[in-house]
């Protein structure tokens, strides 16, 4: 295949440095804008939902014709309001080590907390990066602080729980204002998977054990799941990154709400692999991504108008089912994953590196979705050929071959939770009474030896790694 734009001077994206890549993402995305006004002035005209009662998506087996998008939400209570509870420390003789920051991209920044001996207080300040004080951040400014306005609101109204990281409400700490947080000890659900993929493929770890350690992990972010559904939200970008393992209570916790809103809410969609196809459909044509600067009141942006609520598909609802396709997603990369870079089921759309090609790609194929996904299950236990295009077979032979050798359960578990219509998906309390969820003393125990070790023997591989690296290059050559 030519560069893209041949002819034009433009340069193939994956062959662009870090900057260039940025650059390329916004201009993606900057005409799209425009093509979509072109066609049609008024954005949300354009999402008026199909015949079929499933996310705007006109499939030939439509549901039944009783299914409302709205009237199911409507009813539902209001959040509960709870009281954050009382910071460990002295917020007032505290002060930000902001020399050493744990975490820090263009919009959030997570600084350590020390006490008045200037020691850790195992705490982080959540807040706003400097670099948006600078002219001409006006807007990224004012989002940003709308996401951290919106996570303490769904902390504020999400019940405490071991399974959530603890937040102590939002505080002004040497003039910088952000959201008090414990800082967990351990490391990323996203490095740990890898650990576990590194490890089997180098035999370490043999086959058992890699998929009872990931089974017990997948158990666990189930269990993170449901604190957030029993309190009416989604947390919308439920994927490895947000979830950390914490070594000293040996259980996954979930962290960033940023995008967590509650159930009747216009969602807010995260990571296109981790949210479903109707959620990233509507992410792509959302109108809010296009406003400089966000309304004021939490109302003007979550709720929906009279004209929205009988014209935006079901995509654009706040669900929990959402976060199931994320959950289903995990189970997917790791149990079908060869080697360390992860497998990722995008129905069959072709994905590259820049996420605004991404969303557009997993769009385009939502909305002719082909016969193979509406008429058979995400991983078939009986492969029949007719079912894929034959630039397909050997991968889905490929994959279907593995998924029986984890198991049938395993098989099951993805297919409830992986289904690309969102009404052939479980709900969490359904996730959590399949086959797959249930683990025996001896499968938990041995789950956790393999998990409290993995870390080292990763860093092992890793060092190792590097040292025949360094040899390499510092030999001489002949």
């Amino acid at each position: 295949m030519g560069p893209i734009g041949a002819g034009q001077g433009k340069r193939r994206p994956d062959k662009l440095d870090v900057q260039a890549r940025v650059k390329y993402q916004r201009q993606q995305l900057v005409e799209h804008r425009n093509k979509q006004l072109a066609v049609n002035p008024d954005p949300v005209r354009k999402l008026s939902l199909s015949s079929s009662g499933d996310s705007g998506y006109n499939s030939p087996q439509t549901p039944s014709p009783n299914l409302s998008r709205f009237e199911s939400v409507k009813a539902l209570p209001s959040a509960v309001e709870y009281e954050y509870p009382a910071p460990p420390i002295d917020i007032e003789s505290s002060s930000l080590d902001t020399e050493h920051p744990l975490y820090c991209t263009d919009s959030v920044e997570l600084i350590p907390l020390l006490d008045a001996n200037g020691q850790d207080t195992g705490l982080l300040l959540k807040t706003l990066p400097e670099s948006l004080e600078a002219k001409g951040k006006e807007g990224k400014k004012a989002w940003a602080l709308k996401s951290l306005e919106n996570e303490a609101y769904a902390f504020k109204h999400i019940p405490s729980s071991e399974k959530l990281v603890q937040c102590f409400g939002m505080h002004t700490i040497n003039e910088r204002r952000g959201i008090l947080l414990e800082k967990i000890q351990g490391s990323t659900l996203e490095d740990k998977f890898k650990e576990l993929r590194v490890l089997h493929q180098e035999k370490v770890i043999n086959s058992i054990q890699f998929r009872t350690a990931t089974q017990r992990l997948l158990c666990q972010a189930a269990e993170c799941m449901k604190v957030v559904h029993d309190a009416g939200f989604m947390h919308a970008d439920f994927r490895p990154h947000n979830l950390m393992y914490d070594t000293q209570k040996k259980h996954l916790r979930l962290i960033d709400l940023g995008t967590t809103t509650h159930v009747g809410e216009k969602a807010r969609p995260g990571h296109e692999w981790f949210v479903d196809p109707a959620a990233v459909s509507f992410k792509v044509n959302d109108r809010r991504r296009y406003m400089s600067t966000p309304p004021a009141g939490r109302e003007e942006l979550n709720k929906f108008s009279e004209r929205e609520l009988e014209e935006l598909p079901r995509g654009a609802m706040t669900e929990p089912k959402v976060d199931i396709y994320g959950l289903g997603q995990m189970a997917y990369m790791q149990g079908l994953s060869d080697g360390e870079d992860p497998e990722i089921f995008t129905l069959g759309a072709n994905i590259s590196g820049i996420r605004a090609n991404t969303e557009l790609a997993i769009q385009r194929q939502f909305s002719s979705l082909p016969v193979r996904y509406q008429k058979f299950p995400v991983l078939p236990l009986h492969l029949d050929r007719k079912m894929f295009p034959k630039h397909e077979l050997a991968k889905a032979v490929r994959q279907t071959d593995t998924a029986k050798k984890i198991g049938r359960d395993y098989i099951q578990f993805v297919n409830a939770t992986l289904a690309p219509l969102r009404d052939n998906r479980s709900t969490i309390d359904e996730v959590l009474a399949l086959p797959y969820m249930q683990m025996s003393l001896f499968q938990s125990n041995l789950a956790d030896q393999v998990l409290n070790t993995s870390t080292d023997k990763y860093r092992t591989i890793e060092q190792e790694r590097i040292r025949k690296e360094t040899l390499k290059w510092n030999s001489p050559r002949t």
